[in-house]
């Protein structure tokens, strides 16, 4: 047979709905194969962008699910290390208890001894906790071993190496989470009103001097208000006094302060701030020592404020429960059961107390952690349906159209056939 080119309008006409048939049957195989609608930004603009968009949104909520779950692992890492603590010191606390009775003998106690010093090593190892390479209850420290022994006078503490920083980690665009406690705030017991002076800073208290004879100003302070005025704060009155207690300083440095200014323990108490009330805006509000090193400097407020309120640096706690248990240990080695009760039993509760309240705290942040995990979850769900909505292909209503482009397919060939078959009696 012997055909000839189409160049007739007809021929042409012809041969362009071959084409165009056969590349639609092509883009529905490809959508019966693929499953989606649009394969190529050309199938379908407007809904191609739609698809970035959501599919953008469904990867920023991704990421934020993934976070969620890092800040759910480390939150349950630290509520079960405090749960093996609690463990641990109600054991302790039992012990201390069999210890203080009178009709134990010394040998009974050294037994005892030898279960506490275990008992307070897997102690300080589970505080040392790591997760992940990061110790989590050095604050921001996270690469600093939070806990580590120490001597002072004689006496063992523990002294926290970390800091005080909370950290925070995004759970959605709009929210964060605190996933740490520092240490400090579970392990240690921070001051109040009743905290004898001589119990600052681990049982360091501060120095005051005797102020009878050289040098002249002795355990002094100056203190410029707002108003410009100067005032010398003396607490020269609390030398000797061993049962002097931070309430007593407290109301001492108030008596010698203008009405509108006050000093007080800080929120947190883990230090003191001055707050002057008054509308006056002569100076700056100013703390310092008269001699280097004094009262100020100890307690750690000796700095200028322009914002009516000075903030001292932190002191170190009161006391911590490592001390306790290394009290605990002293008075079992001495055979001295009653220094057991001097407190002890009583600082054991008290620092279960704070594993109980900082687990609640804890569970808190995963239960709100896990909520906004939640929603992020069904949003993500809800933009995957939007996006199989505008991207799927409906897959019957796609085989009819394949079934009818193929009927149309053939009737258009046989036609096309028909029209540019050609015979020897074109070329006379």
């Amino acid at each position: 047979m012997i055909t000839r080119a189409p160049n007739s309008i007809s021929d042409q006409t012809t041969l362009f709905n071959i084409n165009k048939i056969n590349r639609d049957i092509m883009k529905v195989q490809e959508e019966l194969s693929t499953g989606k609608r649009i394969n190529r930004p050309e199938d379908d603009p407007a809904g191609a962008f739609q698809i970035v968009k959501y599919k953008s949104d469904i990867n920023h909520i991704e990421k934020y699910i993934s976070s969620s779950n890092l800040t759910i692992d480390d939150l349950n890492t630290s509520d079960l290390a405090l749960d093996q603590l609690g463990v641990v010191l109600r054991r302790i606390r039992d012990l201390s208890l069999y210890a203080s009775n009178g009709t134990m003998t010394a040998s009974d106690r050294n037994d005892i001894l030898q279960e506490v010093e275990e008992l307070r090593e897997e102690f300080v190892s589970v505080a040392n906790t790591t997760h992940r390479g990061n110790y989590i209850f050095s604050g921001g420290e996270i690469y600093t071993k939070p806990f580590q022994e120490f001597n002072h006078n004689n006496q063992r503490e523990m002294e926290y190496m970390g800091d005080r920083s909370v950290l925070e980690q995004k759970i959605s665009s709009m929210d964060s989470v605190k996933k740490n406690i520092p240490g400090i705030d579970i392990f240690y017991k921070t001051m109040d009103r009743d905290t004898l002076l001589s119990d600052i800073n681990l049982g360091k208290g501060f120095t005051i001097v005797d102020p009878v004879g050289p040098p002249a100003v002795d355990n002094e302070f100056e203190y410029t208000a707002k108003d410009g005025n100067i005032y010398n704060i003396n607490l020269n009155s609390l030398y000797g006094d061993g049962n002097a207690d931070v309430g007593d300083m407290i109301d001492m440095v108030n008596s010698q302060l203008p009405g509108d200014s006050s000093f007080n323990i800080t929120a947190s108490g883990d230090g003191f701030e001055f707050v002057d009330r008054s509308t006056a805006t002569a100076s700056d509000m100013i703390v310092r020592d008269l001699l280097p090193n004094d009262i100020a400097s100890q307690l750690k407020i000796n700095f200028r404020s322009e914002s009516g309120k000075i903030t001292g640096q932190p002191l170190q706690p009161v006391s911590s429960v490592f001390g306790a248990l290394f009290r605990l240990e002293d008075a079992l080695t001495n055979n001295a059961p009653e220094k057991i009760f001097e407190g002890l039993v009583t600082e054991f509760d008290e620092a279960n107390l704070r594993f109980t309240n900082v687990r609640a705290k804890i569970g808190a942040r995963v239960n709100r952690t896990q909520l906004t995990q939640n929603q992020l979850t069904d949003v993500r769900i809800n933009f995957k349906n939007l996006v199989g909505k505008i991207e799927d292909v409906d897959m019957s209503e796609a085989v009819l159209r394949l079934q009818r482009l193929q009927t149309s397919q053939q009737l258009t060939l046989q036609v096309g056939g028909s029209i540019m078959k050609m015979t020897l009696m074109d070329f006379i």
